[in-house]
């Protein structure tokens, strides 16, 4: 499980951290004038390829450049294993790509969240 903060309970902008505790050492850090502050599980966004899309840009494409007479067949009546296979491979490569040039996303969204005491360091209801 990883963790974020923030001071108002809707908008979390910290970094992720590892526990509540290292989350709680950090917002004291940054917010030294605040009486509590709010820790919540963070799951980081993953990006994905929707194939879909990218199949229907191809026919679409295609019939932008002046084959639109003959694109009513292309790219029809594939099989869920077929979509299936071209969405790992589609991914996986995206994913390769985005690591290699650390453009992983850096936002997540925020649940189960808690109030916790920045004087007392403890869950505060």
């Amino acid at each position: 499980m990883k963790y974020a903060y923030g001071v108002n309970g809707h908008n979390f902008d910290s970094e992720i951290f590892d526990s509540v505790e290292e989350a709680l050492e950090e917002a004291k850090r940054d917010y030294p004038d605040e009486d509590y502050v709010f820790i919540g599980e963070a799951e980081p966004y993953v990006s994905h390829i929707r194939t879909e899309t990218i199949l229907d840009d191809l026919v679409e494409a295609a019939a932008d450049d002046g084959f639109d007479d003959y694109t009513d067949d292309y790219l029809t009546g594939l099989t869920g294993a077929q979509i299936s296979e071209l969405d790992a491979a589609l991914n996986d490569a995206f994913k390769k790509w985005e690591e290699k040039h650390n453009l992983q996303p850096s936002f997540y969204s925020v649940e189960n969240t808690k109030r916790y005491s920045l004087r007392r360091g403890q869950y505060h209801a």
